[in-house]
């Protein structure tokens, strides 16, 4: 085959040749040999004893000059190579087919003759048979593997109904065809078709509300198989079934959640049902808030100790911060209450006393004039600057003299000539709630009713009466 191309200018580039089938599906792409402005492409002549049929088809060349077209840069021309042979066999033409005893089976023979054939023969067990029924299906798309690639051609269909009448009818039979170049033979194996096999490798996988079912299938018998997949709730006395016509797989749906459920399944043909599988006890998934519950309350329970441990550690730096800004002005005011203790006569011995600098009051308590309180004190590591000691003369006792920082007289346990301490005091008074008696009126069974007065409303003046008048003389005199 020879690409000619044409056109201005001259100089043209070519890609590789498309070899596709009459349908355009494609099987091959072949290098091309360029000659001066021509593209070539040899087919391999025949052999004898060996068909060139893959190569029938159309091919394709494609080149360009640079300059764009309606169709783009490259042109396209297609080349028909329709060559001759013996008639051969598709390879979707099943070698092994079923018939049902005292029933009628159907042999099915797809082939391609270039050209045409003009006759067959059927021969069963090496003899001429006869005894059929046979219909032919001209010029019909067939699937065929060319090079590697499932491809659809263009040829015919033989069928041949025969009669089983006996067992002896499943056997061997050998189509032969004849066309104008030679003949092909193609031999058939007619076995009884039977029920499918059972499936195998059953696989179940549950859900919320659903189960899903995979298995491998068996043998079909020789016809078209579906499967049936079966499942029953614990303690019901039916069962309910779902069907696959092709695939491997099925979901069954609309299940109730957290329950047990029985599967099994079965393959059925147009002959019959296989066995059934084994049952296979499933339990459906919990619903989501069953399974979160446990999660859900210990979450709430981490959270709840965090918020705890969070307020408590918030109530701690409070109290540091107030322990601390009260040092603060403690020890500032120290400082000025020992000049107004050296102004007053008393003397700093080197031994000083120690008082509390923070106290803690229970607030809560209902404080009155004149109650009496109790409060202990706990050392905390810190000298109290604030208190000095003097001897008096006349009777030898020692008086402590407090600063007007601290308004409240603490006896200390720490005896005069201990060395100095460097603990803080804190201050807890506790304060005695004395009971509160309730108002009573004695007297309440026998009390006087009084009259509410109206200061809203208002009456005219009585008239004057001799009464009056005679009063009033009286008091002129």
């Amino acid at each position: 085959m020879v690409c000619i191309p044409s056109g201005v200018p001259d100089s043209y580039v070519f890609k590789d040749w498309e070899h596709t089938t009459e349908y355009n599906d494609h099987v091959r792409f072949l290098a091309t040999t360029k000659d001066g402005n021509n593209a070539t492409l040899t087919v391999p002549e025949s052999v004898v004893g060996k068909d060139h049929h893959r190569e029938r088809g159309i091919y394709i060349c494609q080149a360009s000059n640079n300059i764009s077209s309606t169709g783009g840069v490259f042109v396209r021309q297609k080349f028909n190579l329709n060559l001759t042979g013996n008639p051969y066999f598709v390879s979707s033409t099943e070698t092994i087919q079923y018939g049902v005893y005292l029933k009628t089976a159907k042999i099915k023979i797809k082939f391609v003759s270039v050209p045409e054939y003009n006759s067959y023969e059927v021969y069963k067990n090496g003899s001429r048979f006869t005894d059929y029924t046979d219909s032919v299906q001209r010029n019909t798309k067939l699937t065929d593997t060319i090079y590697g690639r499932n491809v659809s051609v263009k040829g015919s269909i033989l069928s041949l109904e025969i009669q089983i009448d006996t067992l002896d009818d499943f056997n061997l039979y050998k189509v032969v065809i004849r066309n104008a170049v030679g003949s092909s033979h193609h031999t058939i194996k007619l076995v009884s078709a039977s029920a499918p096999f059972m499936p195998n490798s059953v696989l179940t996988e549950a859900k919320q509300t659903q189960i899903s079912v995979s298995w491998t299938p068996g043998f079909d018998g020789g016809y078209l198989q579906w499967f049936i997949v079966e499942y029953q709730e614990i303690g019901d006395m039916y069962w309910e079934n779902e069907t696959s016509n092709s695939s491997n797989s099925l979901v069954i749906d609309g299940l109730q959640p957290s329950t047990r459920f029985l599967i099994r399944m079965f393959a059925r043909n147009m002959i019959d049902d296989s066995n059934r599988t084994e049952d296979i006890l499933v339990q459906t998934d919990k619903r989501v808030s069953e399974m979160n519950l446990p999660a859900i309350v210990s979450l709430f329970a981490v959270l709840l100790c965090l918020l705890i441990v969070a307020a408590y550690f918030r109530r701690g730096k409070l109290k540091q911060f107030i322990y601390t800004r009260f040092t603060n002005q403690a020890n500032s005011r120290a400082n000025g209450n020992d000049l107004d203790a050296l102004q007053n006569g008393i003397h700093t011995n080197s031994d000083i006393a120690e008082i509390p600098v923070y106290s803690s009051i229970d607030k809560r308590h209902n404080l009155r004039l004149q109650q009496t309180a109790a409060y202990t004190v706990d050392q905390k590591g810190i000298t109290n600057p604030l208190k000095s000691v003097h001897q008096n003369r006349e009777t030898g006792k020692i008086v402590s003299k407090v600063s007007k920082f601290a308004s409240t007289k603490c006896p200390s346990e720490i005896e005069l000539g201990e060395k100095e301490s460097r603990e803080l005091n804190y201050v807890e008074i506790l304060f005695d709630q004395k009971p509160v008696y309730p108002f009573t009126i004695h007297g309440l069974d026998d009390k006087t009713n009084y009259v509410e007065i109206d200061f809203t409303r208002s009456a005219d003046p009585l008239p004057d009466s001799d009464t009056d008048r005679e009063t009033e003389s009286e008091s002129e005199k």
